[in-house]
């Protein structure tokens, strides 16, 4: 039976991440970082400021679209087909 959106993504928020994306989350959080250094410093040029506010973005969209990845089991994994 299909499931409804918010479930599925409930679901998918609250499951184990694989090792891959929880590198690619910890990735995304230091490009975050890092661009929230170089919006908030002060007499910076505007430039520098402007790439800032992009890695913050790129950041969180990284760690946003890690999270929904998850972990499945041999069984779910395999299609309807083989059983």
């Amino acid at each position: 039976m299909k499931k409804g959106f918010f479930p599925e993504a409930f679901n998918r928020l609250t499951s184990d991440v694989p090792a891959f994306f929880k590198k690619l989350q910890v990735i995304g959080v230091g490009i975050g970082g890092l661009g929230t250094a170089f919006a908030t410093i002060h007499n910076v040029p505007a430039k520098l400021a402007a790439i800032g506010s992009t890695f913050i973005w790129v950041g969180a969209t990284i760690v946003a679209v890690s999270q929904f990845a998850q972990k499945t089991t041999s069984d779910e994994n395999s299609s309807p087909a083989a059983k």
